[in-house]
């Protein structure tokens, strides 16, 4: 089973959904918590979303969240610590085992 992993406390504020990025749904927010603390895999949108698909972003958005696509890609740039986004890191944070294989 995948490992919690920790992130400093001055991280966490900076990963705050306040401002612009408070129209992001809770329950999107628990997603994206849950993927960067626990390595829990998101669903199909925020999944594309963090490994900086559009096409599959705007093709699994449901009515809620593609009107916020810039939103939370904005998020993800200017909030989220850049080891959790881009495919490879995607892959990489979900599955740390598999790393150190190699």
């Amino acid at each position: 089973m995948s490992k919690s992993i920790e992130i400093h406390a001055s991280v966490l504020e900076e990963m705050a959904f306040t401002g612009d990025y408070a129209a992001i749904p809770q329950y999107m927010q628990d997603s994206i918590m849950n993927y960067a603390l626990h390595r829990k895999k998101p669903g199909d949108f925020l999944t594309a979303v963090i490994c900086n698909d559009l096409r599959g972003a705007v093709s699994h958005a449901d009515s809620t969240n593609l009107p916020l696509l810039k939103t939370y890609v904005q998020w993800f740039y200017n909030r989220c610590p850049a080891f959790l986004v881009g495919k490879e890191n995607f892959v990489r944070h979900l599955n740390p085992e598999a790393g150190e294989q190699d």
